[in-house]
Order: C-alpha cells, then structure tokens, then sequence
C-alpha cells in the first residue's frame, strides 16, 4: 500500500488489469528460505524494541558481518545511542551497480530457461475428454521416476490417492518441473507420457513456453528495470515513515533481486505459462495445488478464479516463523483459493492463529503421512537399547553445516560406543567429516528397528515422522538464527544450541527423556478417506 506520486506500488507493477507482480514476487512471499536476510530482519526489529526499552548509554557492536554491523549503527544513530565497533573500521557496504547486476540475471533467466525448455506438446483434446476431470498441480519433486517408467505413477504427496483407482479416475495432473541432476525436463515429460491413459492425463507447465510469452517477460523486466531506482527510493521513504529505516539496505536488496534478478523472470514466466492454461477452453471440475503460499499460487489462483474452485491443499507441517502462512486481509479475492484444505489440528490451529478466515478452512486427511498415520499404534517406546544414532539432514545447507559442527564436539566416548546412519535428504548430499557412519536409503519406518534416537537439523519437517513413531529427538539449533522447527515448543523434542550437552544427552538418555505423550492426533487420518472422497464428489461418481 505504499502510496507513489499518483498510483500505489502495486500499481506500478501491473502485469493486465487488477493483477500485480508485487503480489506473486519473492519480495511479497516473504520466504525465509527463499530470503534467509528475513531472519536477520526480525532480529533488527526486536533490537530495536530492546534498546527503545532498556535505553543503554552504549552499544558495543561484536558481530562478524558488515551487513549487520552497518544496520546495527543505523539503529543506534536513529535512537540517539553511542555504539562502540569491535574493529575500529567502519563497515563496507558493497554497493549494487545495477547495470552489472542485471546482466547477471539476464544470463541467468536463460540458463533458468535452458533446463525447461520442451518442444513436446500437450494433447489437449486428450484433456477435454476426460469430462469433470480434477486438475491437481504438483512438482515433479518427490516422484519414484523408477515405478514412472513401469506405467505405474508414484509422488510421495498424492500417494493414498493414486492408490485408490476410484478416486484416481478423472483426473488430470500439471507438473512443475524441478530440476535434478541426470533427469531433464525432456526425460520427466517422456516418463510421464506412458502413464496417459483414457482416466488420466499427465503434463508439464513448462511445455506451455513459446516466444510470446519470452517476450513479454522480456518487456516486463525491462519494464522493472527502467523503474526500479525510483521505487526502491519510494520504499526508503516510507520505511523511514514507519521508523524501520535501519533496514533500508536489506529491504533495498531484496527489492532488486524480486523485480531484477532470477526471481522477478521466473515470476512473470508462471504467470504467463498459467495465463495461456487458462484460455485453452479447459473446464476442470476443481482445482487442487500444494499450499506454500509461493508466488506461481497467486498467478494460478487469478487465472482460473472465475472458472472452477480451487483448493490449496496443506501437504506438510506449518512453522511458526515462516512468514508465508500470514493471512494478508487487503489481498483480493481474486488472489485467494476458495478453500485452505488443513491436514492435521496442528495447522488448523496455525492457521486460525494467523486469521485465516475459519469459513474457507477445511479438514482433509493427511496424504503425505497417510502410510505413518496407517501405522501409529505399532510403535513401541523405546528403551534405549539400541547402539545406533540416526542423524537426519534438510535441504539447506545452513541447517546442514550447523549439524555437522554439533558432531565434531561429541566426545570420544560417544564415538565409540555407537555408530551413526545419515538419512539424506533426497535432494541434497551430506557428508560428517567428523565420525564414521553409513547412509541409508530405508524409510524412517524401516529405521526406527534399529534406531532409539535421532539428531536433526532443525529446519527438517522429517522431525514430525520421528516424533510419531516415538524416536527420541535431539533437534540442533542455529545460534544465529530462530526455532524453525514445526515442532517447536513441543515437549517431546530436546532443542540444543549448547553442543557440547549432546554427548550427556546420548550417554544418559533416561536423565532427559521422560515417558512421551504422542500427538496421535496431528494429522487427521482415516483408512477409507473419507474426507478427500466427499471433497473430490466420489459419490457421484
């Protein structure tokens, strides 16, 4: 809402009428894993908090960081407090020259368009056949390529369903492709062309790319480009307004890279792969599409509003720091689904905290936990036998490098007495430089025979699985960041950011582990689904 001379920001950023590319941008997402800075925003805004209360006489700035540094001594300037460097030099502040910077990301938007360019068209004849068919958008992430090029599909977050040929029947699937080494857009749209049958249709959204819509990216970037020291200047101004001008660097950076770099080519590139989707005269009964609240879901949702319903379908556990589930009450109804379908109370509960509207919240079986939840009561507590420690990696390196230095304190003792298994995550390598282990490909399921206790990085969702089948979790915090755990503030869960307590923890593990309560009922589950069968209409079927 941040007022121009003449328009809001929003406006300057139309793309057509009543859409803006400010609402489908990283800058609007609010990503932390997109924008790690994000974090360090928070922690500035509750300094600032701090030293408004305390009002100390000085502040002696001992950060590594010259970014930090140099948005630390804005805020102690605007609050009228000395502050003392632990260097005597002023921080360096790189500055951004825009020329080169957006040379960069023109050259990266065509490496971006080289791994996605397909020249294999989508039937869409095939498509209309299939009459009062469902459309389900999904990434081609998390797929078994293996049963795919044995004519059965197989995806960790739709699995019951594709299980179930009734509720299978009709339906009709868009791919987003996800890049993985050795598995090229060409080859993924091959795999998936064998499962195409007369009940269901597979393609990708990225066969929908032609040069109209390369060009009219091309015309909206330069468009950003042309206006961006104007609105990053408005930006300044109004945070300055709303006393928040220490983070105009930040802000400033994010700015650039949304409506600049990579991310501002590949926001307008869904935009228009889903504006061509919607005018191809395709009439889908309902809309399902994983809920994260990215950027291609407000350019998938105006498209198709006005056509059928859509449902943004909850497939995992909602943190309390990502900002991505902060329901936006000026957003228009044409940006929002017309259901939040919730998997569990956990995020029911979330998400009525954040003010999602209690009306457009709906209750659905948990997919994605659907085999777990089948098997919750065959778990046994454990009883700390066992001479295996399971350590669990995330995608993110951060997480990752964090955990890796909470191995190198354990003591030598610990070393020798058990042996380690690393559980990868499937799209980001791991490797302890600090003790001996093995890598195993077993589900967690499978594990928990020969594991009591796991070590998690502690961004990993995989934490709410450990907790169900009663592993006792150990959960490494960053020391320079916040809990962005699901299962934060769950008692069951050990949250360390002193490493040097693992080694007491894993030597005595009855000292800190009391009997555990199970939260048996933090995804909804039933056998026959029951609540997916009335939402996908089966009984009319």
């Amino acid at each position: 809402n941040i007022n121009l001379k003449t328009k809001k920001l929003y406006e300057e950023l139309y793309i057509v009428k009543n859409f803006s590319s400010l609402w489908s941008s990283d800058f609007f997402e609010k990503s932390i894993y997109k924008n790690p800075s994000i974090i360090l925003q928070l922690k500035l805004i509750a300094l600032n908090k701090i030293l408004k209360k305390i009002n100390p006489e000085q502040v002696f700035v001992n950060v590594e960081s010259d970014e930090e540094k140099h948005c630390i001594i804005l805020l102690c300037k605007k609050l009228n407090i000395n502050f003392s460097l632990n260097n005597k030099n002023s921080p360096s502040i790189r500055k951004i020259h825009l020329s080169i910077f957006a040379i960069f990301s023109f050259i990266k938007f065509f490496k971006f368009l080289y791994q996605r360019i397909s020249f294999k068209k989508i039937d869409f004849k095939k498509i209309q056949n299939l009459k009062s068919s469902n459309l389900f958008i999904t990434y081609s992430a998390y797929t078994n390529f293996k049963k795919i090029r044995s004519g059965k599909f197989d995806s960790s977050y739709w699995k019951p369903l594709i299980n179930n040929e009734k509720l299978f029947k009709n339906t009709v699937w868009c791919n987003i492709y996800f890049n993985q080494k050795n598995n090229s857009i060409n080859t993924q749209i091959r795999n998936f062309k064998n499962l195409n049958n007369e009940n269901n249709y597979f393609f990708f959204l990225e066969q929908l790319f032609d040069l109209k819509i390369f060009f009219s990216i091309i015309f909206f970037w330069f468009r950003n480009l042309t206006r961006a020291k104007t609105l990053i200047s408005s930006i300044k101004n109004y945070l300055k307004h709303i006393d928040c001008e220490f983070l105009k660097h930040l802000i400033a950076k994010d700015f650039l890279n949304s409506f600049i770099g990579i991310e501002s080519f590949s926001n307008y590139y869904y935009f228009f792969l889903f504006q061509k989707l919607s005018k191809n005269n395709l009439e889908f009964n309902k809309i399902f599409y994983l809920f994260e609240n990215q950027g291609w879901e407000k350019s998938l949702i105006f498209n198709f509003k006005k056509k059928t319903k859509l449902y943004a379908i909850n497939h995992a556990s909602i943190r309390y720091w990502d900002l991505r589930f902060y329901y936006n009450s000026n957003l228009r109804d044409e940006l929002v689904p017309d259901y939040y379908a919730v998997n569990g109370e956990d995020s029911f509960k979330k998400l009525i905290d954040e003010n999602f509207p209690y009306a457009k919240l709906i209750k659905l079986e948990a997919l994605r936990y659907y085999s777990l939840m089948c098997q919750i009561n065959t778990f046994k507590s454990t009883d700390f036998k066992k001479k295996k420690i399971l350590l669990v990696t995330d995608y993110q390196d951060v997480s990752n490098n964090n955990l890796s230095k909470a191995l190198m304190s354990l003591k030598r003792e610990v070393k020798d007495k058990f042996k380690f298994t690393v559980k990868e995550h499937p799209l980001k390598k791991f490797s302890p430089l600090s003790i001996n282990y093995e890598t195993s490909n077993l589900d967690l399921k499978e594990l928990r025979n020969s594991h009591d206790i796991a070590i998690v990085t502690n961004t990993t969702s995989a934490i709410v699985d450990l907790n169900i089948l009663d592993f006792h979790v150990i959960s490494i915090l960053d020391k320079k960041s916040i809990n962005l755990s699901p299962m934060r503030n769950n008692k069951n869960i050990l949250f360390i950011n002193d490493y040097s307590k693992i080694s007491e923890i894993l030597m005595n593990p009855e000292k800190y582990y009391s009997t555990k309560n199970l939260v048996k009922d933090y995804f909804y589950y039933d056998k026959n689904l029951t609540k997916w069968k009335d939402v996908l209409n089966y009984a009319s079927k």
